[in-house]
């Protein structure tokens, strides 16, 4: 019979062997659970990539038919008021057609609507999100800009529309 001392020694060889074997299989299933989230945080940023290049698509979209509306708008509302070959007008064309430029050159940098990004490393799409984001940031910005000469433009309107009005009540009342 072994004695008590040689007993120990193999309790301590097996708890060795079982915490050497359970470190190596915890290493392994650490590795591939890292290559799995790695895996899954770049199909996230794909995934990310392709829903902002839609909605900056329909934005630019929205964007250039939006700017023309403005472009014809203000053009009226400058004919009706005496103003349309004014230098307030000089200025806002020459500020419109840098405005379309700009709308021009942000329609061709974006990528087309059916980009995938497949073979895009985790670095290149967070670099690819970032300059989404910031195409989309100039694109908000000239959107609300003409949101803004619409408003202006419709607010004009309306004070020519009672300034016509108050003039053919002043005509009727003389009549």
């Amino acid at each position: 019979m072994p004695e008590s001392s040689d007993w120990l020694a193999y309790t301590g060889a097996i708890t060795g062997v079982v915490g050497a074997v359970t470190g190596i299989a915890g290493a392994i299933t650490g590795w591939v659970a890292y290559r799995r989230t790695s895996s899954m945080k770049a199909l996230d940023l794909r995934v990310e990539a392709r829903k902002l290049l839609t909605a900056l698509h329909a934005l630019l979209g929205d964007l250039q038919s939006l700017h023309e509306k403005a472009g014809r708008s203000h053009e009226a509302v400058a004919a009706a008021t005496g103003g349309h070959n004014s230098g307030a007008m000089v200025r806002w064309n020459a500020t419109w057609d840098a405005d379309n430029n700009e709308i021009v050159q942000l329609a061709a940098s974006v990528p087309g609507a059916n980009e995938q990004f497949v073979g895009a490393t985790e670095t290149e799409l967070e670099n690819i999100l970032i300059s989404l984001h910031a195409q989309q940031a100039k694109a908000v910005r000239l959107h609300e800009k003409y949101i803004a000469e619409l408003a202006a433009d419709d607010k004009k309107r309306d004070q020519l529309r009672a300034a016509t009005q108050a003039r053919q009540e002043a005509r009727r009342s003389l009549d």
